[in-house]
């Protein structure tokens, strides 16, 4: 009688809960998916591996070229310029009085960025053209395009000078500055 009595009333208990049980089990059913919205934001960036390039263009009485490298990581579109100090290579400490064309050599600099998933920005202007403050030559933006880590390449080449050039040290700085366009 013991044993009847206990297992009717866990058969009470287990049709009770089955009853409460039934209908949260019904909900779960119908709820077959989850949607879940998740957003997030990246700021746009633009960097390069380095800040300073020497640049050494060795013999300036002949033709010539040297070329150099540096990396540019910008995950946004972007669009770059770039300025020459002197508009040519400079004679260091030139003396008063020497002709233009005695103290400077004009070069030409080709210049190629790689966008990421191909194509690539490829400009070249004369250092004429680059002289800072008076800066017109025409750019190429990336335009939806990125370039994440990629190795930007450069080349000035030079043409030999058309004149004898004052001995000394022949110096210009060229300035590349790359910015997210938003």
């Amino acid at each position: 009688m013991f044993i009847g009595r206990y297992f009717a009333s866990a058969t009470a208990m287990a049709v009770a809960l089955g009853g409460i049980a039934l209908p949260v089990t019904a909900l779960f059913a119908a709820a077959d998916k989850v949607q879940i919205e998740v957003t997030g934001n990246l700021v746009p960036s633009c960097g390069n591996s380095g800040t300073t390039l020497s640049v050494d263009a060795g013999d300036l009485t002949k033709a010539g070229s040297v070329t150099f490298a540096f990396t540019v990581d910008c995950n946004a579109p972007f669009q770059y310029t770039m300025h020459s100090g002197n508009g040519a290579l400079r004679l260091v400490d030139a003396p008063a009085g020497l002709k233009r064309e005695q103290i400077e050599l004009p070069y030409e600099v080709s210049f190629s960025i790689p966008l990421t998933r191909g194509e690539a920005i490829k400009d070249t202007c004369k250092s004429t053209a680059l002289r800072q403050g008076a800066v017109n030559c025409k750019f190429t933006n990336s335009g939806s395009k990125v370039a994440l880590n990629q190795t930007a390449t450069g080349q000035i080449s030079w043409e030999a000078p058309s004149q004898q050039l004052a001995a000394g040290k022949y110096k210009d700085q060229l300035t590349i500055s790359i910015t997210a366009r938003v």
